[in-house]
């Protein structure tokens, strides 16, 4: 069966945020897009949203698996009477660290084939270097050199999932993929660049996009990004403590153990027949059960710095190195953005997408 439900019924007016991620998502889902309830609205419900990621997780869905998605968004969007359906979620478009959008697209037009959608891109050097300080964050506890795979000379193409790929983020492949499948009228392309430069007019223009009000009544930042100083200083612990000889997962619940909570685990013979004097110690030490050692998982670390530390003295320290990274770097991204000016007369696009690598304005 392959009729589409959302487009057979009496479909509501639907809407999609579909990133990309660290372009001012967090600030929009939090301070601007919650507005829209009040205004006849469902943002986000999460029998939608749920079911729209669930299929997302399923590698390559059968027509029956969407059909089925279908009929189960379309059954709650009649029981519920909506009339304005908006979903935001940056993963649409960002997954495993890299810019990834042929498969979420092409799934997301199949489910909502008259969506209005709303893309915001941040210049990819800028993109890159937030992307990073968000993967140490979340616990992927590697240099800047070894999150763009650099061998000293080049980027390489052969990304794992912990590290990025900057050949990927390709703007002018994923806006004409986007105007094909929903059509060029109702893609809505904002430059996060323009948002940092004028909040206030930016969040107007996706409210009018929208057809609703969602200017906030703060629009300071959401957070800052780890700094520099903590990035290295959270590196340096988990040289460390791997220098030690100990595994420290990355803690996102509670549920799971500390580390030292993990070596309390180790059996004290096998730390002696080991050798390794510092590894015993820290059993002891574990196995004394002090309160102070128990809580000190990743997470505790990572927060310590980012709500303490930095608060107090926010060193950005220049950790976005070598220059001969950046120069690659650079020179991918120009190359991957001089077809923009297809799409868009250069007048319209920030300075920074027709610089090129030598620091000029190529337009």
């Amino acid at each position: 069966m392959s009729t589409n439900f959302i487009a057979a019924a009496k479909s509501p007016k639907v809407f999609l945020h579909i990133g990309m991620g660290k372009s001012a998502s967090s600030f929009l889902q939090n301070r601007c897009f919650p507005k829209l309830s009040s205004q006849g609205f469902q943002y986000n419900p999460p029998p939608v949203m749920d079911e729209v990621v669930r299929l997302m997780s399923v590698p390559n869905p059968t027509e029956e698996e969407i059909d089925a998605t279908r009929q189960t968004i379309t059954t709650y969007l009649r029981s519920s009477n909506c009339q304005r359906l908006f979903l935001s979620r940056e993963h649409f478009t960002t997954r495993d660290w890299k810019f990834c959008y042929a498969d979420s697209t092409s799934l997301l037009k199949r489910l909502f084939p008259e969506a209005k959608i709303i893309v915001i891109l941040r210049h990819q050097v800028s993109w890159t270097k937030s992307l990073y300080r968000e993967a140490v964050h979340q616990g992927v506890l590697m240099t800047y050199k070894e999150f763009l795979n650099f061998d000293g000379t080049n980027i390489r193409r052969d990304a794992t999932p912990a590290q990025t790929d900057p050949f990927a983020v390709d703007f002018f492949d994923f806006l004409t993929t986007l105007f094909d499948r929903f059509d060029r009228d109702n893609v809505l392309v904002i430059f996060f660049e323009n948002f940092k430069k004028n909040p206030p007019a930016v969040i107007d223009q996706i409210g009018a996009f929208l057809g609703g009000d969602i200017r906030p009544d703060d629009i300071t930042p959401e957070r800052r990004g780890l700094s520099g100083l903590s990035i290295r200083m959270l590196l340096a612990y988990h040289r460390f403590y791997t220098a030690l000889g100990i595994d420290i997962p990355y803690v996102h619940e509670d549920k799971n153990p500390t580390p030292f909570q993990s070596l309390a685990q180790l059996p004290l013979r096998e730390a002696w027949s080991n050798g390794s004097m510092l590894r015993v110690i820290a059993t002891l030490l574990s196995k004394a059960r002090l309160r102070m050692l128990r809580c000190k998982s990743w997470t505790c670390m990572r927060d310590f710095h980012q709500s303490r530390f930095d608060n107090l003295i926010y060193a950005d320290v220049n950790i976005f190195k070598p220059d001969r990274l950046n120069e690659c770097l650079e020179k991918i991204v120009f190359q991957n953005n001089k077809p923009l000016c297809e799409l868009y007369p250069a007048h319209e696009l920030p300075p920074v997408y027709t610089r090129s690598p030598g620091g000029g304005n190529n337009a």
